[in-house]
């Protein structure tokens, strides 16, 4: 799932540049240590505002301290808290990128992390995401039965719809079925993939 995420993040950034950044305000959700921001740090204008939410303090301080290292600097506002708790104004978000922060939202809770925050996007936002979905569950699957269909291609794509984006591109990786030592919440037997969307609501 590594080397899968290394390509999503290259199509999520090749998405994210087709876009005018300038003056938007772009929402990391769960930016963990940063694979996704350290990508694409140096290729982000100067006039536009970058929040990094995670709730673990230690990854978000690590990814700071990388990030302020670079020669070059952006405005970045670093936001340790819960999901639900994000303490930024409503209808402020033009670009929400959710690299895989949903599916690990939901691997405890029932809710889709997305509707939950849907209040704090823009009516014509832009959705760039990934989400680590099961094409089978094992009998001995550490997903709980109802926390599964957050994890399942129909839930996520009519959830993604329910928000009103559409759809400008979208990438599905192979599947996998055996994960690194990163990859701990899947058993024998389960295929795992991931699912990459890129939309905008028209407002």
């Amino acid at each position: 799932l590594f080397c899968t995420k290394q390509r999503g993040g290259e199509w999520a950034k090749k998405k994210l540049m087709q876009l005018d950044l300038n003056e938007k305000i772009l929402l990391d959700l769960g930016s963990g240590i940063g694979f996704f921001l350290r990508n694409i740090y140096e290729e982000l204008p100067e006039e536009c505002l970058y929040i990094a939410v995670d709730r673990d303090l230690n990854k978000l301080l690590l990814l700071k301290d990388v990030i302020e290292r670079r020669n070059v600097k952006r405005n970045m506002l670093f936001i340790c808290a819960d999901f639900l708790n994000i303490p930024i104004q409503n209808n402020s978000v033009d670009i929400v990128i959710d690299q895989s922060g949903t599916s690990n939202y939901s691997f405890e809770h029932e809710e889709f992390l997305l509707c939950e925050l849907n209040s704090l996007f823009k009516h014509n936002c832009y959705l760039l995401s990934s989400f680590i979905l099961f094409n089978k569950f094992s009998i001995n699957s550490q997903i709980a039965p109802r926390l599964r269909e957050n994890f399942t291609s129909a839930k996520v794509t009519k959830e993604i719809e329910n928000l009103q984006f559409q759809s400008i591109d979208e990438s599905t990786s192979n599947y996998l079925i055996r994960g690194g030592r990163y990859e701990d919440f899947f058993v024998q037997g389960e295929e795992i993939y991931t699912y990459s969307f890129f939309g905008k609501r028209w407002g």
